[in-house]
């Protein structure tokens, strides 16, 4: 995705959930004479970024700010709306568009963050992305008596297809140029944190909401998840085990 992102060596460019600021410090070296600014509402991604990556160009600023509040300014920004020669985003924007007044609004702030004729460039997942594992989360939940309306509130995610995409950036005055998905499977392996890793991390919020507090009863769902998985998601002739992942890649024009 990073490949659509063609800024020219000047301009301004807005990372919206930049995380620990790696992706970031790429976009810095793409335009060596403009602003480049991530923004991410971990404090402790911030400090990483800016302990690792700050010193690597005067070009690169790194802050906390509320990535679902961006018609609010960050206090030390001076000029917020209307900056942005580029806004771009990676693996965020299905986290944000999970709340259903950020997902009404969220396309409509980055209009107006952009100058005229600015562009926003960012992957996220899209639907289809991670059923298997929503599934299981979802029936362990209705086992232990969670009830439904929470199950529904619980899932930290929303995965847009290229179409509701389209149309919500249409609606918020965008020209879209790229709107496309990708099926691009995750593997699971000790490697990478294992799938037992990837449950406990990634489902923190269902686990949470079975059995908040870590113990034998959290490990024993924990392990219900992981063999339910084990059964479902795609193993390949070779023994390797791989989650259903689908990308949403987009560049829309302002």
């Amino acid at each position: 995705v990073l490949d659509l992102l063609t800024p020219g060596p000047g301009d301004a460019i807005l990372d919206i959930g930049c995380g620990d600021g790696a992706l970031t410090a790429r976009l810095a070296s793409k335009a060596p004479l403009g602003t480049i600014v991530g923004i991410d509402s971990s404090a402790a991604m911030i400090e990483h970024a800016n302990t690792t990556y700050s010193a690597s160009g005067v070009n690169l600023v790194f802050m906390q700010h509320e990535c679902s509040r961006l018609d609010q300014k960050p206090d030390d920004m001076i000029v917020w709306e209307g900056a942005w020669d580029w806004v771009w985003s990676n693996s965020t924007f299905h986290w944000l568009l999970r709340h259903q007044d950020t997902r009404a609004t969220l396309f409509e702030d980055v209009h107006r963050l952009l100058k005229p004729g600015g562009r926003v460039v960012f992957e996220c997942g899209g639907a289809g992305t991670v059923p298997e594992a929503i599934t299981a989360f979802v029936a362990a939940m209705a086992f232990h008596g969670v009830p439904a309306e929470t199950r529904k509130q619980v899932n930290p995610w929303f995965f847009p297809s290229a179409e509701w995409t389209r149309k919500a950036l249409e609606g918020a005055g965008f020209e879209v140029i790229v709107c496309e998905t990708h099926h691009q499977p995750h593997k699971v392996s000790e490697h990478n944190g294992s799938l037992e890793g990837w449950v406990r991390q990634l489902g923190a919020v269902f686990l949470d909401a079975i059995e908040p507090q870590e113990g034998p009863r959290r490990d024993g769902v924990v392990r219900w998840v992981c063999d339910v998985l084990n059964e479902s998601i795609e193993r390949k002739e070779d023994g390797t085990r791989w989650l259903s992942y689908v990308k949403l890649r987009v560049l829309a024009r302002k």
